[in-house]
């Protein structure tokens, strides 16, 4: 007759807690969980293991499996950064292809890609980055919970690529024993190769670097190629160099707007969002590479290709009414800085909306 798993699990518990009693009350030493001479385990120690190694493999198969989305950075400007978004989505206990009509769904958008390695979830998470032949700093905090189908977090970290060449980004992620720093299960490491290309920054960069070694030789003084050298590496090292604000405009996806559109029109204009969210489309003009909005008195002249393109779309699809509305209600400015706020968290940041047109 065949037992039940509950009916064999509890007889397996009770013959474990047998055997501990047995082994304290008569030890092999005469003193319970005394180690056996010559230096072997004592029983008690074993059973103590093996209850250990149990509630282990319990504790693994109650994880979830886990879906991680990078973004699709396969090239990159020697000299220049880029932000690096990893995110973790539990999708339950069932496998990532099921056809199940209930198993979640993530959505991956243009620009990123989703790792086809399974990423245990259901727990505390930890996701670092490693970098070869680029630079790698993390934004956001390393352990993060993933708790629950549906449920995700995002890792931020900006790429620095120094050198041309290739570099190589090895994305590790382990799940923490409920709040220890024990780490109960690990995924395959994800491996993203980035090809750097060479600039006129970075060209520049090198042939400063010999003239300092070799000006001596040359007979040029090493501080006047200095300070000719500096006022124009600033310049090119500005230039590559992303503000914090630029990072977080740089993670809203384009499909989300008008998040995308306000803010980097806000940013590109000068136009405080609170005055950007009165405008209606009478108020735009777009030209074939600059556009112009009418604010009152003044006029505020846009040159950014991306957020005229993007009026330009919205002038020919909505002929009247705010520019800026959630269906017939033009947005108001407290929902506006709550986007504005959750746009930030992504990245990492806590930055008030007035320094899109500081």
């Amino acid at each position: 007759m065949r037992l039940g798993r509950g009916v064999a699990a509890l007889w397996l518990s009770v013959l474990l807690i047998g055997m501990a009693a047995a082994c304290e009350s008569v030890g092999p030493s005469g003193s319970s969980g005394d180690p056996s001479p010559g230096g072997t385990t004592s029983p008690a120690a074993l059973v103590g293991q093996a209850a250990y190694a149990l509630a282990i493999r319990q504790d693994q198969r109650s994880l979830d499996k886990g879906l991680l989305v990078h973004t699709d950075l396969r090239r990159l400007d020697a000299g220049a950064e880029a932000d690096f978004l990893v995110t973790v989505t539990d999708l339950g206990r069932k496998p990532p292809l099921s056809s199940d009509r209930d198993a979640p769904r993530v959505r991956v958008r243009a620009g990123e890609v989703a790792s086809d390695q399974n990423i245990p979830t259901g727990g505390d998470l930890g996701v670092t980055a490693s970098c070869t032949g680029l630079g790698c700093e993390e934004i956001s905090r390393e352990r993060q919970p993933v708790v629950g189908t549906g449920s995700s977090a995002v890792w931020s970290f900006v790429v620095r690529a120094d050198r041309p060449g290739t570099g190589h980004i090895r994305i590790s992620a382990v799940v923490y024993r409920l709040n220890t720093d024990e780490v109960l299960d690990a995924a395959i490491p994800v491996e993203v190769t980035v090809t750097v290309h060479r600039t006129w920054s970075s060209t520049w960069s090198q042939i400063w670097h010999w003239l300092l070694r070799s000006a001596p030789g040359l007979g040029i003084s090493s501080g006047a190629v200095a300070t000719a050298g500096v006022g124009l590496g600033r310049r090119l090292r500005r230039r590559g160099r992303r503000t914090d604000i630029e990072r977080v405009l740089a993670s809203i996806p384009r499909t989300d707007e008008p998040d995308w559109l306000l803010f980097r029109l806000s940013h590109a204009s000068g136009v405080p969002v609170e005055r950007l969210l009165g405008v209606d489309y009478g108020q735009v003009y777009c030209g074939h590479r600059t556009a112009f909005v009418a604010i009152g008195s003044d006029t505020a002249r846009v040159t950014d290709r991306a957020v005229v393109r993007a009026l330009r779309r919205r002038l020919a699809g909505h002929p009247r009414g705010a520019v800026f509305a959630l269906g017939d209600d033009a947005l108001s400015f407290e929902a506006a800085q709550e986007r504005w706020r959750t746009c930030c968290a992504r990245v990492g940041f806590h930055l008030p909306i007035t320094d899109l047109h500081a």
